[in-house]
């Protein structure tokens, strides 16, 4: 009872998007563990499987990459039985998602890759999917310019129930069907794409940095595309940059719309990691 109790505490943490809240209920989840025979706890693997996917998942809202990877990485070694099936399935696509945000395509597609051979090799049923693993394909394709290949991609995430429910889900739909109008050429309808996301707050008691920024980015790349700079620049007075790239996209507007000065002491003040891969080109541009 007691783990199963600490279970379902780290979902809820990861629904309210408290990565803190994750960490602690994962502590006493792993104490109840401890304290049950070895047995029993083999009977029931989709209990730690479920709560490790579930914290690396609160983990990477709250843009805690290292930590995120190290815990999905955990998930995905999970017993191969059936009842784990989905919980590796989403672990793996978890991390093709931080692959293609820390500028890794190849290991991203990887992932997603084996997400979907998992899912079809448990027979999962596509509505049941988490559909990130179709969305990092589709991403990893639009970069290639093979943008038939990417909306297929996009359906088939569109199709799963996690596109209405799942905010990371939500926001990397909405940011890749822009990114399909603006490689397309259709700057306006590009900006018109995220309107639901951009104006509507998700559904998560605590806000995800990372995410905040790439609706910015995106938001601002469609405005300068349609020729509004202005526009592009009161998107990061709206939303405030918290990453280097975010930040590099801000400067960009601003010298697009006149302001040298401003966007020298924002890139000035610029600290990058030396360990710091170059992002996606999912930015549109901005690097």
């Amino acid at each position: 009872m007691r783990l199963s109790c600490a279970v379902l505490r780290v979902l809820a943490a990861r629904v309210a998007g408290s990565a803190d809240l994750a960490e602690l209920a994962a502590k006493v989840a792993a104490e109840a563990e401890r304290a049950l025979p070895a047995d029993r706890l083999e009977q029931c693997p989709e209990l730690t499987a479920l709560m490790l996917t579930d914290l690396g998942s609160a983990q990477l809202w709250a843009g805690r990459f290292d930590a995120a990877r190290s815990t999905l990485s955990d998930a995905v070694r999970s017993p191969q039985e059936p009842s784990t099936a989905f919980a590796r399935h989403e672990a793996l696509s978890r991390l093709a998602l931080i692959d293609f945000l820390q500028g890794r395509p190849g290991q991203a597609e990887s992932h997603a890759r084996g997400a979907v051979a998992e899912a079809e090799h448990s027979g999962l049923p596509v509505s049941d999917r988490t559909g990130m693993a179709q969305l990092v394909l589709a991403a990893v394709a639009i970069d290639r310019d093979d943008l038939a290949a990417a909306q297929g991609q996009l359906d088939r995430a569109a199709a799963t129930s996690a596109a209405s429910r799942d905010p990371v889900v939500a926001v990397e739909l909405a940011i890749l069907r822009s990114r399909m109008l603006f490689a397309k050429g259709d700057s306006r309808s590009a900006l018109l794409a995220l309107d639901d996301v951009a104006k509507h707050p998700l559904v998560s008691a605590e806000a995800s940095p990372w995410v905040s920024d790439r609706i910015a980015m995106a938001m601002a790349a469609a405005h300068l595309a349609d020729g509004d700079p202005k526009a592009a620049v009161k998107v990061f007075e709206d939303r405030p940059a918290h990453g280097p790239e975010s930040l590099v996209a801000e400067a960009r507007a601003r010298v697009a719309a006149g302001e040298g000065e401003r966007a020298l002491r924002i890139l000035d003040e610029l600290e990058l990691p030396e360990h710091r891969a170059p992002g996606p080109s999912s930015t549109y541009g901005f690097c």
